[in-house]
C-alpha cells in the first residue's frame, strides 16, 4: 500500500487550500466517473491517487494571466 499524502506535502505544490480543494475534487470526479481504464475506483483509493498527483506535480493549478 502507499503511504498516505500529508496536507503539508501539497500545500508546497498548490499553496492556497481552496484550490487544491476544487483541484482535487474536480479530479476525484473525473476519475469517479471514468475509473482508471473504464474500471471504476473506490472512493479512497481514488482519492489517494489524486493527492499523489499533486504531490508528484502531475496534477497542479495555474491561475490564468500567470
Amino acid at each position: 500500500m502507499k503511504e498516505k499524502v500529508l496536507y503539508e506535502e501539497l500545500t508546497d505544490k498548490i499553496s492556497n487550500k481552496y484550490e487544491l480543494t476544487v483541484v482535487t475534487g474536480q479530479r476525484v470526479r473525473e476519475l469517479g466517473i471514468n475509473g482508471e481504464n473504464g474500471h471504476p475506483l473506490k472512493k479512497n483509493i481514488i482519492v489517494q491517487k489524486v493527492l499523489q498527483e499533486v504531490k508528484t506535480g502531475k496534477l497542479y493549478f495555474t491561475r490564468l494571466g500567470e
